[in-house]
């Protein structure tokens, strides 16, 4: 089964995540009338974790439907012995 993303790239993106949260994070400290929080940080952590795991769970639900549809397309093509 092919998969559009590498597992290699997931995991990398899943570790740079809480990176570049923290670093919006840490840039707040320097706007006027903001405040960092180390639970914001952790917020949009678990946000975008929530938000891959939605995208990688659709695409192997559609991967089930497109390979069930196939499947069924090609068993319905072939020729049954009591057909004939």
């Amino acid at each position: 089964m092919d998969y559009p993303f590498a597992k290699r790239q997931v995991a990398v993106i899943l570790i740079l995540l809480p990176v570049y949260a923290a670093f919006l994070e840490t840039l707040q400290i320097f706007v006027p009338g903001r405040s960092a929080a180390v639970t914001d940080a952790f917020a949009s952590t678990v946000g975008s974790w929530i938000g891959i795991a939605f995208v990688l769970l659709l695409q192997y639900c559609m991967r089930c439907v497109v390979d069930r549809a196939t499947s069924s397309a090609v068993n319905a093509t072939r020729v049954q012995p009591n057909d004939r």
